[in-house]
C-alpha cells in the first residue's frame, strides 16, 4: 500500500511542478534559454548510455541474486558493478571535456550566456556522472519492496528543488548556472542518502575488489550490448526533436516545443510509475518460474492502464486550448494543436511503459534495442525531411509519433508475443479500447466545453464527471466476463500485498 501512495504523492509532487513550475521558468527565462535549460543535458544521454547499460544490466542480476538471498553472489555483483562503472565514468571524462569545449558545434545559443550555459552543462554531466556511479547503491530498494522509500526521496527532492530554486532566481536573477548547481547539490545529498540505504537494506552486501568477478563480465557486457542499442535508439527520441528545432528551425520555437512536452512528459511518468509497480513482481514471477501469472500481469495491467490514460488524455485534448490558455498564456494558444497531438497519442502508447520491462525481466534486451533502435532512426530521418519540405516544428512532432507508434504499437508486442506467448490479437484489443474510451470522452466533452477566452477548470471537472458516466458502459461492454474476472482479482491481489508490505 505504501508503495502505491508514495508513488501516487511522487507524481502529484512533479504535476504540481509541471503546472505551476514551468510558466515560472518560462516567464523569467523567456521561451529560447528555457530551451537551453532542456538542451543542457543532451551530451550526457548519448556520450554516457555505455555506463548507464552496464548499471541497468547488473541491476537486473543484482536484484534476482537479493531476491534469492544469496549474499555471497550479489556482492560479487554488486562489486563487479562498482568497479565497472567507475572505469567507464573516467573513460568518458575526456569526451565530455571536448564537447564543452566545442559547445557551440551541437546547440544554437547566443553568445551572452555562453558562460551560464557551459556550467550549466558541466553541472548536468557532473550529475549524470554522480547518478551513474551511485544508482546500484538503490537497488536494495526494489529487492526488498521498498519503492515508497524512493518516492519518498523524490518528493522531498523536488519540493526543496522548486524552493532553491525559486529563492536563487529571485535574490540572483535568471541565470542558466543557478540550475545547474542547484541540482547538483541535490545530487550530492542524494548519493549520500543512497549509501546510507545501502547499508541498511543490504549490510550483508559487500563490496571488496577482491570479489571482482569476471564470470559476470560476459553475461553483463551481452545484456548491457543490447541495452546500449536500446539506448541509442532511445535517445533518438529523447530531447533530440527539442534539439532539431533548436538547430533546423528556431531557438525560440524549441524553447516553446520544450514547455509543451511538460504534459505529455506528465503522462508517461503515469505510465513509468505503474510500471515501476509492475516490474517487480515480473522478476519474481520470473525467478520463481510463474510465468502465466507474469503474462497476466502485465495484459491487465496495461488494459488498466490504457483506460486511465485515455480517459485522461481525453479530458485534456478536450480541453487543451483552455488549459494552455491558462497556464502559459493566450499568445501560446495557437500550439494547443501540438499538444492534442502529443496527449492524445499516448492512450495507444502507454501501454508500453509497462512492457519493455518483460524484455528485461527475461533477458532479452536485444528486441528492446533494436525496438528503440529502429524507431528511432526512422524517427531523425523523418523529422528532418518534413523539416526540409517546410513543415518545421510540426514536421517533428509528426515524425516523433509515427517513430513511436511503430515502437509501441507494432515492434514491441509482436515480439513479446514470440516470447512469453502472448497473442498480438490482444495487444491490438487494448489498443482499440482505449481509442474508443478516447472518442467518447472527446465527443462528449465537445458539448460543454466554450471557447478558450471563457474557458474555467469547473466547466471541465463537468466534462470529465459526464465522461466517466459516458465510458463506464462502455468499458462493461468491451470487457469480457473472463476479463472482468481477472482484473478483478487482479486488483485484490494488488490490494492485498500492499497491505502486507504496509
Amino acid at each position: 500500500m505504501k508503495n502505491g501512495f508514495f508513488t501516487a504523492l511522487r507524481f502529484g509532487v512533479y504535476l504540481l511542478t509541471g503546472i505551476f513550475f514551468i510558466p515560472f521558468l518560462v516567464k523569467r527565462y523567456g521561451s529560447g534559454e528555457y530551451g537551453l535549460i532542456a538542451l543542457a543535458g543532451f551530451l550526457t544521454q548519448y556520450v554516457g548510455m555505455i555506463s548507464g547499460c552496464v548499471g541497468s544490466a547488473i541491476a537486473r542480476y543484482l536484484n534476482i541474486a537479493l531476491n534469492r538471498n544469496d549474499w555471497k553472489e550479489a556482492s560479487e555483483i554488486f562489486t563487479t558493478a562498482l568497479v565497472s562503472i567507475a572505469g567507464l565514468v573516467l573513460i568518458q571524462l575526456p569526451i565530455y571535456i571536448f564537447f564543452v569545449w566545442k559547445l557551440d558545434w551541437l546547440i544554437d545559443f547566443p553568445l551572452e550566456v555562453a558562460s551560464d550555459f557551459r556550467i550549466l552543462v558541466i553541472c548536468n554531466i557532473l550529475i549524470f556522472l554522480i547518478s551513474t556511479l551511485t544508482g546500484v547503491l538503490f537497488t536494495p530498494l526494489g529487492a526488498a519492496n521498498r519503492l515508497d522509500l524512493g518516492a519518498k526521496i523524490d518528493v522531498v527532492r523536488q519540493i526543496l528543488r522548486v524552493v532553491l530554486l525559486v529563492g536563487s532566481i529571485h535574490f540572483l536573477g535568471a541565470r542558466l548556472w543557478i540550475i545547474g548547481v542547484v541540482d547538483l547539490g541535490l545530487t550530492l545529498a542524494n548519493s549520500v542518502l543512497g549509501f546510507w540505504l545501502y547499508r541498511r537494506f543490504a549490510s550483508q552486501l559487500e563490496f571488496r575488489v577482491g570479489l571482482f568477478s569476471r564470470r559476470w563480465i560476459r553475461p553483463v557486457l551481452d545484456m548491457a550490448g543490447w541495452s546500449l542499442v536500446s539506448m541509442l535508439g532511445f535517445s533518438l527520441f529523447v530531447k533530440t526533436d527539442v534539439w532539431m528545432i533548436n538547430r533546423f528551425v528556431s531557438k525560440e520555437m524549441s524553447g516553446v516545443y520544450a514547455a509543451l512536452l511538460v504534459w505529455p512528459n506528465l503522462v508517461k511518468q503515469v505510465g513509468g510509475m505503474v510500471g515501476g509497480l509492475v516490474a517487480p513482481v515480473f522478476t519474481i514471477d520470473y525467478a520463481k518460474g510463474n510465468l502465466d501469472r507474469m503474462r497476466n500481469t502485465c495484459l491487465i495491467s496495461s488494459q488498466i492502464l490504457s483506460y486511465a490514460v485515455a480517459y485522461g488524455c481525453g479530458v485534456f485534448v478536450v480541453g487543451s486550448s483552455g488549459l494552455i490558455h491558462l497556464w502559459l498564456g493566450k499568445e501560446f494558444i495557437e500550439y494547443s494543436f501540438w499538444v492534442k497531438l502529443m496527449v492524445g497519442q499516448l492512450a495507444f502508447t502507454i501501454s508500453g511503459s509497462i512492457v519493455w520491462h518483460i524484455f528485461v525481466t527475461i533477458g532479452k534486451t536485444k528486441y528492446m534495442g533494436l525496438g528503440n533502435l529502429i524507431p528511432g532512426t526512422v524517427n531523425i530521418i523523418l523529422s528532418l525531411l518534413l523539416i526540409h519540405m517546410g513543415y518545421g516544428t510540426l514536421g517533428v512532432l509528426c515524425g516523433t509519433l509515427g517513430a513511436v507508434f511503430l515502437k509501441e504499437n507494432l515492434l514491441f508486442p509482436i515480439w513479446i508475443s514470440k516470447e512469453v506467448g502472448i497473442p498480438y490479437a490482444k495487444f491490438v484489443a487494448i489498443y482499440l479500447r482505449s481509442g474508443v474510451v478516447l472518442g467518447l470522452v472527446y465527443v462528449s466533452g465537445r458539448f460543454f466545453l466554450p471557447p478558450a477566452s471563457d474557458f474555467s477548470i469547473i466547466r471541465l471537472a463537468t466534462v470529465a464527471l459526464v465522461s466517466i458516466v459516458v465510458i463506464l458502459p462502455a468499458v462493461y461492454l468491451m470487457t469480457g466476463r473472463v476479463e472482468r474476472s481477472a482484473i478483478y482479482q487482479f486488483i485484490v491481489t494488488r490490494i492485498g500485498s500492499w497491505k502486507v508490505s504496509a
